[in-house]
This record gives structure tokens, C-alpha cells and sequence, in this order.
């Protein structure tokens, strides 16, 4: 149980994947669109969360991971 003071948000491996990815390329493209900084540094730090976590991202098979990762999270047609 989290602490009054946090929460606990659970992903799936392929979730995380799939955010991690949209937040490296918006902070690259620098395409975000803050209220106040306090955003950015929310964004950068889950960013840096997930970093720590994925193991997936240093493989040399990253691009197909990502791929298999954005299909099964995509609705279906």
C-alpha cells in the first residue's frame, strides 16, 4: 500500500516501453507545451524511472521490441 503522500501507477512491461519511447522523442523534439515547469520536471523525472527499469531500451533489438510492444497495446481495427 502507497503512503498518503504517493501513488502507485502499475504499467505492463509493453506500457512502459511505449511511454518511455513517446517521452524520450517529445524531450529530443523538444514538442512539449508546459503550464509551468514543474511539468517538465514531473515528465523528466518518469522518463528517468523508466530508464532505470527497461532493460529493453540498450538492446540492439530495440526498434523490433518497441514495434512488438506498440501491437499489442494498439486498439484493435
Amino acid at each position: 500500500m502507497s503512503s498518503p503522500d504517493k501513488i502507485v501507477i502499475e504499467l505492463t512491461n509493453q506500457e512502459a516501453l511505449v511511454l518511455f519511447e513517446f517521452l524520450r522523442r517529445c524531450e529530443d523534439e523538444n514538442d512539449y507545451k508546459f503550464a509551468d515547469q514543474s511539468e517538465e520536471r514531473i515528465l523528466l523525472t518518469l522518463e528517468v524511472i523508466l530508464e532505470k527499469q527497461l532493460t529493453e531500451i540498450f538492446s540492439p533489438d530495440y526498434s523490433r521490441i518497441l514495434e512488438e510492444a506498440r501491437k499489442q497495446i494498439r486498439d484493435a481495427d
